[in-house]
C-alpha cells in the first residue's frame, strides 16, 4: 500500500506523496505565499523518511537515481528545498526512519540483515553504527516523545516472530539494551503498531492474523517509561483474508481496528475494559493509500498511527482524524492571529518608546538651539563694537593728514597734567576748542562724530 504523507505546521499544510518521478510536494494552504508550486524530489524508490524539527522545517532522507542518499530540507515560508548529499552507495536499503530530538536529526537506514544509525548534529552526519544485527529484519517504526526514541522492529526468533523496542537514553546519549515485547509463532501475520498521546503515554498494539482469526494484544508504557503494562489481550473470528496493511485509533475507552484486503476496508471496535468486540464493517474503496502525519499535534488530537482513505483528497482524512484537520486549522489560524497581534503589539509598543526618544532628542535640540541662538547674538553685538572702534581709529589719522600745513608744535619747557590741559582749555575763552553742545545739532550725532571731531580740534589747533 502507498504512503502519502500530511505536513502541517504553523506555516502551510501540504501533502507529500510518490509519483513515478519520486515524490511531489503538494501545498495545499499556505498562510504567506498565495500560490506556491508544486515540488518535486527525484528519487528511485518509494522509500523516504519524512519529519519535522522544533523550527518548523520538514526534513525528508530519500535516495534519488544515482543510488545517493539525499538530504531535503522545504523552507517553511519560502516554500523552497535545499539538496545535501548524505552517502553515495545506497543499494539494498529496504526502508528509512527519520526523526527529529533535541534539535538533533535521527536517521535509520533499514537493511534485510541490520539497521544502521545516523546523526545529525550541526552541519554534519556522524559515521552509521549497526544498532540492530539479525536475519529477516521486518515492520520497522520510529516513535519518540519529550523524553526517548524508541525503535520498534519484528525479528523471527526459531520459527518464531519477536516484536522488539530498542530505546535511546538521551542523558546518557546512548542506545540501551533491546527489550521484547510479545513474541509470537510464526504461522501468523504480525502487525505490531506504536502510538503516542499528549501525555507522552505509549500505545503498542499488536494484531496477529491468523487464518480466519484476529488476535489483539495491547500495552501501554507510561512516561517514566519504566515499566510495560499489559492492557488486553483478546480475538475474534473475521474473514479468511489477504491482509494489505492494519492500524488502529483510540477513541475515549475504545480501540477501533482497520486492515484492508484490497478492494475492502474493515473496521472492528474493541472495548478493552470488557473484552468485547463489536460487529464488524467493510467498505468497498477506491484509491485508498495509508496517511501519516508530520506535525506537531500529535495526530491531530487523535492517537493513532496512520489512517486509511482516499488519495485525491484530504476530506475522508479528515474525517477519520475526527475531523482533526479542521481543528489543526482553527488552531493554526488562531495562532496566526496571536502572532499578528504580538507583533502589532510590539510594533506599538517600539513607536510609542521611539516617539519618547524623539521627543527627548528634539527638546535636547530645542535648547542646543538656544544656546547657539544667544551665543551668536553675544558675537553679533560684539562685531559692532568692534567695527565702530576700528571705524574710529581708521577715521584718526585721515583727519590729521587734512589738518593745516602751517600748524606747528611750539615747544615749551614746560609739562602740563591733562587737567590742567582741560582747566585751561575751558579757562580760555580765546581758545580754539569748541564746547560740545550735547541738546544742539552735535548732541545729535553719533558717538564716532564727536569723538572724531573733539579730536580733529584738539590735533588741528594750537
Amino acid at each position: 500500500m502507498k504512503v502519502h504523507y500530511i505536513a502541517a505546521n504553523r506555516y502551510h499544510l501540504s501533502v507529500i506523496r510518490p509519483s513515478e518521478q519520486g515524490f511531489i510536494i503538494d501545498p495545499l494552504e499556505h498562510s504567506i505565499l498565495e500560490h506556491p508550486n508544486e515540488l518535486l524530489l527525484e528519487a528511485q524508490t518509494d522509500h523516504i523518511g519524512i519529519c519535522q524539527d522544533e523550527q518548523q522545517f520538514i526534513h525528508m532522507i530519500y535516495i534519488n537515481r544515482f543510488d545517493e542518499i539525499i538530504h531535503a530540507i522545504l523552507h517553511p515560508y519560502k516554500y523552497t528545498v535545499q539538496f545535501h548529499s548524505i552517502d553515495r552507495n545506497a543499494k539494498d536499503v529496504m526502508d528509512i526512519q527519520l526523526g527529529c530530538h533535541s534539535n538533533r536529526l535521527h536517521l535509520f537506514m533499514v537493511y534485510h540483515n541490520r539497521i544502521e544509525y545516523r546523526q545529525l548534529s550541526g552541519i554534519h552526519w556522524n559515521e552509521p553504527i549497526a544498532v540492530v544485527e539479525s536475519d529477516a529484519i521486518d515492520r520497522v517504526q520510529l516513535l519518540m516523545d519529550n523524553n526517548i526514541i524508541m525503535l520498534g522492529y519484528t525479528v523471527p526468533v526459531d520459527k518464531r516472530t519477536q516484536f522488539c523496542l530498542l530505546p535511546y537514553d538521551h542523558t546518557l546519549e546512548q542506545w540501551l539494551e533491546p527489550f521484547t515485547v510479545y513474541e509470537t509463532n510464526d504461522q501468523c501475520q504480525l502487525v505490531p503498531l506504536l502510538a503516542v498521546d499528549s501525555s507522552d503515554t505509549w500505545h503498542i498494539v499488536l494484531f496477529q492474523f491468523y487464518v480466519g482469526q484476529l488476535h489483539l494484544a495491547y500495552f501501554q508504557l507510561h512516561a517514566d517509561h519504566q515499566k510495560l503494562h499489559f492492557i488486553a489481550d483478546s480475538g475474534i473470528l473475521i474473514p479468511q483474508l489477504t491482509i494489505d496493511d492494519a492500524t488502529f485509533a483510540i477513541e475515549g475507552q475504545h480501540i477501533r481496528c482497520f486492515w484492508h484486503s484490497d478492494p475492502l476496508l474493515y473496521q472492528l471496535q474493541y472495548q478493552p475494559s470488557t473484552s468485547s468486540w463489536g460487529p464488524i464493517q467493510a467498505a468497498h474503496t477506491e484509491s485508498i493509500v495509508k496517511w501519516v502525519a508530520i506535525t506537531d499535534h500529535p495526530s491531530f488530537g487523535t492517537i493513532s498511527p496512520s489512517w486509511f482513505a482516499d488519495s485525491r483528497s484530504i476530506h475522508e482524512l479528515n474525517e477519520q482524524t475526527g475531523y482533526g484537520i479542521d481543528q489543526y486549522r482553527s488552531d493554526r489560524d488562531f495562532r496566526q492571529s496571536l502572532l499578528f497581534t504580538e507583533r502589532w503589539m510590539s510594533s506599538a509598543l517600539s513607536m510609542v518608546q521611539q516617539k519618547e526618544q524623539l521627543l527627548s532628542e528634539q527638546q535636547q535640540f530645542e535648547q542646543t538651539i538656544k544656546h547657539w541662538k544667544d551665543l551668536v547674538a553675544a558675537y553679533k553685538a560684539r562685531l559692532l563694537i568692534l567695527n565702530e572702534e576700528l571705524s574710529i581709529r581708521q577715521a584718526l589719522p585721515r583727519h590729521t593728514l587734512h589738518s593745516a600745513p602751517s600748524t606747528q608744535v611750539r615747544p615749551s619747557n614746560n609739562v602740563y597734567s591733562p587737567t590742567q590741559i582741560s582747566n585751561e582749555v575751558i579757562a580760555d575763552p580765546r581758545s580754539n576748542v569748541v564746547t560740545l553742545d550735547l541738546n544742539g545739532d552735535a548732541g545729535k550725532k553719533s558717538v564716532r562724530d564727536k569723538v572724531v571731531h573733539f579730536l580733529y580740534k584738539l590735533t588741528g589747533n594750537e
